[in-house]
């Protein structure tokens, strides 16, 4: 007995929403439950793509996000050599990343936590806080770990 064909309409029929599909696929050929086995599925991960790519979808905090990166490269860029945080502290680039205000706060602290530079005074200006005690001042690790540690109490990162 040979098998028929099944259509895309035909399967599209089938799927969710039309009756009781178990029965209706149960008596289907194995070719065609594979084919609407693998339609189902790749319906299904089209709806978790759709609703996990909205998370993506640019908002305007992605151009601040996106201005924030191409400050922070051009500063790091220029003050590679500088050994003076005052230097540093007043690049064009780093005065322009204080500049976009606190919405970069959690930038600057994930960008510290994934590679540690002198933020300490962007983050005083814009956050109106110092969580670093005066004897982890003179520590840079101990200075970043308490900014970090700020940072993620108050769910900035």
């Amino acid at each position: 007995m040979e098998r028929p064909e099944i259509s895309d309409k035909t399967i599209d029929d089938i799927l969710p929403s039309k009756g009781n599909i178990a029965t209706k696929i149960h008596e289907l050929p194995y070719s065609a439950k594979e084919r609407i086995y693998v339609s189902w599925n790749a319906r299904e991960i089209e709806k978790i793509i759709t609703v996990h790519l909205s998370e993506f979808i640019p908002k305007k905090e992605s151009a601040i996000k996106l201005k924030f990166q191409e400050l922070c490269t051009k500063w790091k860029i220029e003050t590679i050599t500088c050994a003076s945080p005052t230097k540093k502290y007043l690049n064009e680039n780093y005065l322009k990343i204080i500049k976009l205000g606190e919405k970069v706060i959690p930038f600057i602290l994930q960008e510290m936590k994934r590679d540690p530079d002198d933020w300490f005074l962007a983050l005083r200006i814009l956050s109106e806080t110092n969580p670093v005690n005066p004897e982890e001042s003179k520590n840079f690790r101990l200075a970043t770990d308490a900014w970090i540690k700020w940072g993620e109490e108050n769910k900035l990162i």
